[in-house]
């Protein structure tokens, strides 16, 4: 595979062997973006310490061979060191066998070449769909060989989101595979697109999907798919229950739509012809979104739904009512049909599942952590720089305020009690300075001699002093006797209600003679 479309360096520092291929690149380049690179030439920007000169041809250019290690899959490079002439090639370098490199590591290495220079890499070698992704890897693994991921991972997944739609197709062969390699190039366009159709796709997956699926993405795919069929049972149930738009010409015709309407949803629900099914309802919620004749006809014999004997009259009748309830119903099923991946299928032909999942950012485990880290981060900043903040505007506070004047004490000939203005024998006045457990508490129980609930409670203190406010017993009104107040209201008195006074119930008011009630005769 000779490179041919790679650009030729003239001014390289560096020369690259990856037999056949030769490359002629910029030491400063290879050190900034490869900390493995940068330990094999030196840093970049700086005068060529002695260590590093012994790989140096006679034009001031490094040589670099790539060898086979085990540890690495696609070989390291090595200094290409002058060896002694030997008597054999008198005159001449002695040049070891150096074999060819597959095709396969030749490329990767050219990519990860083209994307130092910012150049897009080949990533589509005529083959497969599939070589996308195998392509991809071999940059991931060869990048994390190189200790270059910060810098070549972004660029990966910038020009993979270039390919457009030939991706996305790619991505709903194998969104297993891609969701993988999103999560690892933290491509949040690559990461949505698989989940999307690992959800839709719920049902086909095996034990061995569910293996290939890490925890975090798992868990989220698992989340997203009770989510969606949650909403798929409430759009059954919105359905089933949906009511008839044009109440003014309801007739009977409309309710044998109706319950015909009904009965076929009831059957398709129990044979698991909606979100229980291997597609997830997709056939189903597209014929209801469809109407008309796309499903349930008047007469099905496959569903055993005969609504015979009726007239031709009637059966056309039936029909136009069945319409308007598949019309009136098409509206429940829009957001389960709405496409929320970029996948095209005006393109690539409609998908046999749903894409209606909704990948937020909170379902992104990277933006996620980031969110949460910068949150912490603002927390700690806030933290570090709150007392000093309150420090400077305590000292400014003390600085603008003025000494305040002293305030003589109140003397008073008689000092105010601690607790009551009378308090209950056994309290003491605690002064300010004394400790509570000096004070001793005195618990006042009350006399439970007499049976009168009236003595259970303390009775209310009286002040020492004179209160202008508290009234004697002569100025309080005086209570009128029983018999007054009982006087000008109707009673019965009997003998055997313990002088307890009964009055007229409105709940007898009109009941039957046999219930005796008191009636007011005045």
């Amino acid at each position: 595979m000779p490179v041919l479309d790679f650009p030729n360096y003239v001014d390289g520092d560096v020369k690259l062997t990856i037999h056949p291929d030769v490359y002629r690149l910029h030491l400063n380049v290879l050190s900034t973006h490869s900390k493995v690179l940068r330990s094999l030439l030196g840093p970049p920007n700086e005068v060529n310490p002695l260590q590093h000169i012994q790989g140096m041809d006679h034009q001031g250019a490094y040589n670099l061979n790539l060898i086979g290690e085990a540890a690495h899959k696609f070989g390291v490079f090595q200094l290409q060191v002058p060896q002694q002439f030997t008597s054999e090639a008198r005159g001449f370098w002695a040049v070891d066998y150096i074999p060819v490199w597959p095709v396969r590591t030749r490329r990767c290495w050219e990519n990860i070449f083209r994307m130092f220079y910012l150049l897009p890499p080949f990533l589509h070698d005529d083959g497969p769909t599939r070589n996308i992704l195998d392509n991809s890897w071999r940059v991931v693994e060869l990048a994390t060989d190189l200790e270059a991921e910060d810098f070549i991972l972004p660029l990966l997944g910038a020009a993979l989101e270039g390919y457009g739609q030939e991706l996305y197709r790619c991505i709903s062969d194998d969104p297993i595979g891609w969701v993988n390699l999103g999560l690892r190039i933290r491509s949040v366009i690559i990461y949505q697109e698989s989940v999307i159709h690992i959800v839709g796709r719920w049902h086909y997956l095996t034990d061995e999907g569910h293996a290939l699926l890490s925890n975090p993405i798992r868990e989220i795919c698992q989340r997203k798919y009770r989510d969606l069929q949650f909403d798929k049972q409430m759009t059954d149930t919105s359905i089933l229950n949906h009511p008839v738009d044009d109440p003014q010409n309801r007739d009977v015709y409309t309710w044998m739509a109706k319950a015909f309407y009904q009965q076929w949803l009831c059957n398709s629900i129990a044979d698991h012809k909606t979100y229980r099914s291997l597609d997830g309802g997709a056939a189903f919620y597209r014929a209801i979104n469809a109407g008309g004749n796309a499903y349930l006809q008047v007469v099905d014999p496959e569903a055993h739904l005969v609504l015979l004997p009726i007239e031709q009259d009637e059966v056309a009748v039936m029909e136009h009512r069945l319409c308007q309830i598949k019309d009136a119903v098409k509206h429940l099923v829009a957001y389960l049909l709405e496409n929320r991946s970029r996948f095209n299928p005006g393109v690539w032909g409609e998908l046999h599942y749903l894409t209606c999942c909704e990948v937020t950012q909170r379902d992104i485990p990277w933006l996620t952590d980031r969110a949460a880290q910068e949150e912490v981060a603002l927390l700690q900043t806030m933290n570090n720089a709150l007392p000093a903040f309150y420090m400077d505007n305590l000292q400014f506070e003390n600085r603008n305020v003025q000494t305040p004047q002293i305030i003589p004490p109140i003397v008073t000939e008689r000092p105010l009690p601690s607790w009551s203005p009378k308090s209950p024998e056994g309290y003491h006045d605690r002064t300010p300075t004394q400790a509570r457990s000096d004070v001793t508490s005195v618990v006042h129980e009350p006399d439970l001699s007499d049976d009168i609930s009236v003595n259970s409670f303390i009775s209310p203190p009286l002040w020492d002093e004179d209160d202008s406010t508290a009234h004697t017993e002569s100025e309080l009104p005086a209570v009128p006797a029983v018999e007054s107040l009982t006087a000008g209201c109707p009673q019965n008195w009997d003998e055997g209600d313990n002088g307890l006074v009964t009055y007229p119930s409105p709940i007898f008011m009109q009941s039957p003679d046999d219930v005796k009630g008191h009636r007011d005769d005045t």
